[in-house]
């Protein structure tokens, strides 16, 4: 019995960790969403990976969310920005389309092929979903614009759907991942 509720008691630790639900209480005093140029670069997580010689750049506010965005640059080349996707839960969505509808009813969709999707069996009762994106210059603008809003949906479409309402903090950490261009 005691190894049943420490199993249960982990799983459901694991499923708040990689949900975000354990991270840091973001920090009500940084960059506003209109002054993206101010202290970001604190906000800004840099990796190098010196095997491909490439730095990666996203935001300390979405590691483990459901959406996040980085940039990726290598030497001499100019940068790309991506957006991922994520679903961790208990019952496959095999999502196929996402979603982002903000407060003015603006939305931006992007439909995904079953090869573009990354699938996977975390536990017994836990499953993944990602899917990540190349994002365009007209992807980026219309994303910013998105962004500059109170509030955003996010809705993951397949078999199933889920739906997510992004924080303030989600919603203005995307905004200046998208203005943060190494």
């Amino acid at each position: 019995m005691k190894y049943i509720n420490k199993k249960i008691i982990f799983t459901f630790l694991l499923v708040l960790l990689m949900n975000g639900c354990l991270g840091i209480i973001p920090n009500k005093d940084s960059v506003t969403r209109k002054d993206t140029t101010t202290n970001i670069e604190s906000s800004i997580y840099k990796k190098y990976n010196r095997h491909t010689d490439t730095t990666y750049y996203s935001h300390n506010n979405l590691f483990g969310k459901n959406i996040s965005i980085y940039w990726t640059k290598k030497k001499k080349e100019k940068s790309y920005a991506r957006i991922k996707f994520s679903y961790l839960g208990s019952r496959w969505i095999f999502f196929n389309e996402v979603t982002l509808v903000n407060a003015a009813g603006s939305r931006i969709s992007f439909h995904i092929k079953s090869t573009d999707i990354s699938t996977n069996v975390v536990s017994d009762r836990i499953v993944s979903e990602k899917a990540n994106f190349l994002l365009s210059k007209v992807d980026i603008i219309s994303l910013k614009k998105l962004f500059n809003s109170p509030s955003v949906d996010l809705r993951l479409s397949g078999k199933s759907h889920k739906d997510y309402a992004l924080s303030e903090s989600e919603i203005k950490s995307l905004f200046e991942i998208l203005s943060y261009n190494p």
